[in-house]
């Protein structure tokens, strides 16, 4: 499979024959298929976005590999072909691999329709993926990271009382100490919590046994 990532739209794929697009259910991303096995994809940036792309790749093919591991042999390929429109079927096949009844469990979670010719794919797919990453011409958005720090830097700034074009070594040493945090909205929320003020005493001794 061959990804071709950028922030632009090319183009050429405006044109409603050229392209297909490619509806996404985990993410809200962008994606085209150009041809069998080649997509364009446009992310928000070339960095935390490309990241997480990459990341989920990544994932992609360690559990594809474990997968392939349990029902590496002919046998199976070749059950899973010839009854991969029959679901039951499938599950009692699955059920005399090595694959666990959690396991399968979750594999129909995932799949609940077309099982069987998922695990086809899997099987027959060398996790062979070509990402080329581009970037326009045209891309002048600035840096999100250089954007990220910049803001934290003006509003400690702010916070304590300085101008917002105040220089490192125009702020005397002193005591105070910055925490920043980074994360989900969900996990933020979650250690700001008054209940692990509340808690503190059993979290630290839970903590400490």
């Amino acid at each position: 499979f061959i990804y071709f990532i950028s922030t632009k739209t090319p183009d050429v794929l405006s044109h409603p024959d050229i392209s297909l697009p490619v509806r996404t259910s985990a993410r809200p991303r962008t994606i085209f298929k150009i041809i069998e096995g080649k997509c364009v994809v446009i992310l928000r940036d070339l960095e935390t976005d490309l990241f997480d792309f990459i990341s989920n790749l990544c994932i992609h093919i360690v559990e594809s590999r474990k997968i392939v591991q349990k029902l590496s042999s002919p046998l199976n390929l070749k059950d899973l072909i010839q009854c991969r429109d029959d679901q039951a079927a499938i599950v009692d096949l699955l059920s005399t691999t090595s694959l666990t009844p959690k396991e399968v469990t979750g594999l129909q979670k995932i799949w609940p329709n077309n099982l069987g010719e998922h695990l086809a794919n899997i099987l027959l797919h060398h996790n062979d993926f070509f990402v080329k990453v581009s970037e326009p011409i045209s891309h002048l958005k600035q840096d999100p990271i250089e954007k990220w720090v910049t803001k934290l830097w003006v509003s400690v700034l702010q916070l304590l009382g300085y101008s917002s074009t105040t220089s490192c070594g125009g702020i005397p040493d002193t005591d105070i100490v910055v925490d920043v945090i980074q994360g989900s909205r969900r996990a933020f929320l979650n250690l700001i919590s008054p209940y692990i003020f509340a808690h503190r005493k059993e979290i630290m001794e839970w903590a400490a046994t």
